[in-house]
């Protein structure tokens, strides 16, 4: 949510208003620099920039955010957010669906450091429980938003889960949900260019968080109603 402006504390420091959407990409920016400088990522991430750089010595102050500490004592590994199989399993729980048959949450994917740390900082500030990385799946309220009400075929929410759910996606701060979205527009097939964004909810499945819903945010065109 580009422009939403919110409260976050910096340890032994006073307070600061920041940009959480600007601050997720600011934060993947230090990490690629940090893992450059450990030659873990290939030569095309090591490119010059000043604003890494001036992001890096940042954060290596006394007002680090509470998501770079979480990072900072993890693994550096990005992660790649969805399983090989997710597609085949979402394809399988939303047909079942469809026949009318009971499905259960499976693992399709594993959120990456950022988005987890920045879900887990956002939620530490509200008193909240911490989330573990791994994503459930179950699908039935996709199911009667996306399709039954919106008129989406099960191809069209496979493609936007995909999307939503893509290590290029950032965590959008809102007094009601926890939500990442895709800031890299896709077209879809009916002529949109569309940013896909995942709901979570992060309490039935404790400390797993369910992808609840997905939103193509942008579809103007809509699909017929079937």
């Amino acid at each position: 949510m580009a422009g939403n402006q919110r409260t976050i504390d910096f340890p032994g420091a006073t307070r600061y208003r920041v940009s959480v959407s600007a601050s997720v990409c600011l934060l993947i920016c230090a990490v690629r620099w940090i893992l450059s400088q450990a030659n873990a990522f290939p030569s095309c991430w090591n490119r010059p920039d000043p604003q890494v750089w001036k992001l890096a010595a940042f954060l290596k102050s006394d007002q680090q955010i509470s998501a770079y500490a979480w990072i900072n004592t993890h693994s550096w590994s990005l992660g790649m957010p969805l399983y090989a199989d997710a597609k085949a399993i979402v394809r399988a729980n939303l047909l079942a669906i469809q026949a009318g048959q009971k499905v259960r949450g499976v693992p399709i994917g594993t959120l990456t450091a950022p988005q987890l740390a920045f879900i887990n900082a956002q939620r530490s500030e509200d008193g909240l429980p911490e989330v573990v990385a791994e994503v459930l799946f179950v699908g039935a309220h996709i199911y009667k938003r996306r399709i039954l009400k919106d008129g989406y075929e099960i191809e069209d929410v496979v493609a936007e889960i995909e999307s939503a759910l893509s290590e290029a996606s950032v965590f959008i701060v809102t007094d009601y949900m926890t939500a990442l979205q895709n800031p890299v527009p896709r077209a879809d097939r009916l002529g949109n260019r569309v940013h896909d964004r995942a709901i979570l909810e992060c309490t039935r499945y404790r400390p797993n968080p369910e992808l609840f819903s997905v939103q193509p945010k942008g579809d103007f065109i809509k699909p017929a109603k079937k």
